[in-house]
């Protein structure tokens, strides 16, 4: 008997416990559960604009690449430089794009101040621009080159460092040398090398600083370059010079010398500087099987003079 009191007590005892638990809960959820579901609710929304920004970003990325390929040429024509500064504008942040831009940009701008031809501008097959075009002049030279400095120190200032945008940034500190390197200002072209290197150091990029390496070394051989002549400042004003395919024809200069011409027609051409060439015959041969042109070596044979043969002793007189 008092066992079944025992455990009627401990069953009522628990139940009460277990009311009172219930009781607790339903009390901790009136007063916290609004806040838990709007936690829950909060890091939900938070996780999905996470995703929704990062599809975006994704989009975003895709246009960027996919508008830098169809500003590049695919006959191999440069691009140009205007659209891809608008590239650059377009798409400021996420991608390598803007950098990428920039930097062909001004590798574009650098081209045209070095080589004169204006950009999309095409040489002709006799190294002439079309008609009604000009090569730049020094004052647009310059104006190119200061395009191209610009562009360049905005791929430095705008590179993080990332390993693909630090090639890029290398590559505008090279480029911002080479400028540096047009004005003739080598300690400028110098510094930039050195800070080319030392981010491929710091990325291990070996084969590259060993290229920057070699430029840093033949620098100071390009404070003495050979001069190139303009055709205006070539002896004879500028004439026109001698064009003859390869053949057998040969001339006579003014002062007696032959040289070889090619198949040319017979007549007189202009030598820069003054003097005649007079078309001559070729050397020919006589011999058991008709005649025939004489080879090189034949006419050496021919122009050495003829060896005069050692004096003999006289026979003595006959006793």
């Amino acid at each position: 008997m008092a066992m079944e009191e025992r455990q009627k007590a401990i069953k009522e005892g628990a139940g009460l416990e277990e009311s009172r638990l219930n009781t607790e809960f339903i009390e901790m959820m009136k007063k916290w559960g609004p806040h838990l579901i709007t936690v829950v609710a909060i890091l939900a929304g938070l996780w999905a604009a996470r995703d929704w920004w990062n599809r975006r970003a994704e989009a975003r990325a895709d246009t960027a690449f996919a508008s830098l390929e169809q500003a590049i040429p695919r006959d191999g024509a440069p691009a140009n430089p205007a659209v891809l500064e608008r590239i650059a504008e377009e798409h400021p942040t996420g991608t390598a794009v803007p950098l990428e831009a920039r930097s062909m940009a001004a590798s574009i701008h650098l081209e045209a101040a070095r080589t004169g031809i204006p950009i999309g501008e095409k040489l002709n097959a006799d190294n002439t621009l079309p008609a009604g075009k000009s090569f730049l002049t020094a004052e647009e030279k310059r104006g190119e080159l200061a395009k191209a400095e610009t562009l360049f120190n905005a791929v430095v200032a705008g590179a993080n460092s990332s390993l693909g945008q630090t090639q890029i940034a290398i590559g505008a500190l090279t480029g911002l040398a080479s400028i540096a390197e047009d004005r003739a200002e080598f300690d400028k072209a110098r510094a930039f090398y050195q800070q080319a290197s030392e981010k491929a150091a710091g990325k291990k990029l070996d084969q590259l600083k060993d290229i920057i390496k070699n430029r840093l070394d033949s620098l100071d051989q390009l404070k003495n370059p050979p001069r190139l002549y303009a055709r205006s400042e070539l002896p004879g004003g500028g004439a026109t010079p001698i064009v003859a395919p390869i053949g057998g024809v040969t001339a006579r200069t003014s002062t007696g010398e032959i040289i070889k011409l090619g198949d040319s027609k017979p007549g007189t051409v202009e030598i820069p500087g003054g003097g005649t060439l007079v078309p001559v015959s070729p050397p020919v041969i006589t011999d058991s099987s008709g005649t025939r042109p004489a080879t090189p070596e034949e006419v050496k044979k021919a122009q050495k003079p003829a060896e005069t043969p050692a004096p003999t002793a006289p026979k003595p007189a006959a006793p």
